[in-house]
């Protein structure tokens, strides 16, 4: 197992002694004054453009500037960070790479999947979810006998049976963890700077409240199917990803949420 974990470790270790150099003297570039920087370097990240065809160095957007200054600011430390971990061996690395490479993501991959979870939770809490705790009545029958599909063919005893903590897990999830995914929603299209506040609320609630005590009930009462497990376990990524994203900086540094591309494209109109 130690030689695996040294053999995955050489990598990053490479990728992040590339990202300490370029970081800081050809990406800083972007976002900071030639004169701060020797021809040798300006020249070289003129060659790379030309060579590659890279058009984010040349046009500048406004979500490639943010990004820099994210990757400046916190994604280059954090690299440093990691160096000094795995020449030093510190057991934190885990923590801190896990972080780097949420990070580096974020404003593309991660935002988008919390973005698909947010609509997915939007949806089902409402129509599905609720049908714990609220009178058939309220539902159509189309509906009910979709929860009742769910029910039969993954065994989810858990709507059948109804037991006290996961009917109030439900109604906190109605009350506190569905406003909050429509918040996450809105934050994420318009590019809300307190995403990352909303974000972070979202992980520690559905962790804590719902996720922890939902999959420990299916674990130890011996009662769920494998499949009921597989579908219950990947929120609690969701749960751990959510708190890691909130520790992320989302601005207008970040570069993900469609109103800021909008206006990006307002200003590129006028």
């Amino acid at each position: 197992m130690s030689a695996i974990v040294k053999l995955v470790d050489f990598p990053l270790f490479l990728v992040f002694f590339v990202v300490a150099l370029a970081a800081p003297l050809l990406d800083a570039q972007t976002c900071l004054p030639a004169s701060y920087f020797p021809e040798a370097l300006i020249n070289f990240k003129e060659w790379y453009r030309q060579q590659y065809g890279d058009y984010l160095f040349s046009e500048k957007p406004n979500f490639f500037v943010g990004t820099v200054w994210l990757e400046l600011v916190f994604q280059w430390p954090l690299a440093l960070l990691n160096l000094y971990a795995i020449l030093s061996g510190k057991p934190w690395f885990n923590t801190s790479c896990l972080i780097y490479g949420v990070s580096i993501t974020s404003s593309m991959v991660v935002d988008f999947l919390l973005f698909l979870v947010f609509l997915v939770v939007a949806v089902a809490v409402p129509l599905l979810g609720a049908q714990t705790c609220l009178p058939a009545s309220y539902f159509p029958e189309a509906l009910i006998n979709f929860k009742e599909w769910y029910r039969h063919e993954y065994g989810d005893y858990l709507f059948s049976e109804k037991p006290n903590f996961f009917v109030g897990t439900v109604w906190l999830e109605l009350f506190f963890q569905w406003p909050l995914a429509l918040l996450n929603i809105y934050a994420i299209l318009c590019g809300k700077p307190w995403f990352n506040t909303s974000c972070l609320i979202y992980g520690v609630s559905i962790t804590s409240s719902m996720v922890v005590p939902v999959l420990s009930e299916l674990i130890l009462s011996g009662k769920a199917s494998d499949e009921l497990l597989m579908l219950y376990a990947p929120f609690l990524g969701v749960g751990v990803v959510a708190m890691l994203r909130g520790f992320v900086p989302h601005s207008a540094k970040s570069g993900s949420g469609v109103g800021k591309r909008t206006a990006f494209g307002r200003k590129k109109r006028v």
